[in-house]
């Protein structure tokens, strides 16, 4: 919402409120890279939001992804790219 007067312009948003608690789930790790599920939780307990998330060795983030298809994808890519890197 935009609203005007002589001296000021604002703008408010509707911003979902933040998520109280994250868990995070490793669901693998290899050549110390890992494929890590990052469920978002509200006062209650209940699943407000998931991603996964593809992390490097040095805990930097590679990929964050909507799904676990997605992610699944590039954490195999990745891999494999730092296998050939390696050997």
């Amino acid at each position: 919402m935009f609203e005007e007067n002589d001296d000021f312009a604002f703008c408010s948003y509707n911003l979902q409120p933040e998520p109280l608690m994250r868990n995070r789930k490793t669901h693998a790790s290899q050549a110390g890279f890992s494929l890590v599920q990052v469920s978002e939780l509200d006062e209650k307990g209940n699943d407000i939001r998931t991603s996964y998330e593809v992390v490097e060795p040095d805990g930097n983030v590679a990929g964050l992804f909507g799904s676990l298809k997605e992610a699944k994808g590039f954490y195999k890519l990745i891999c494999h790219l730092d296998e050939n890197q390696t050997s």
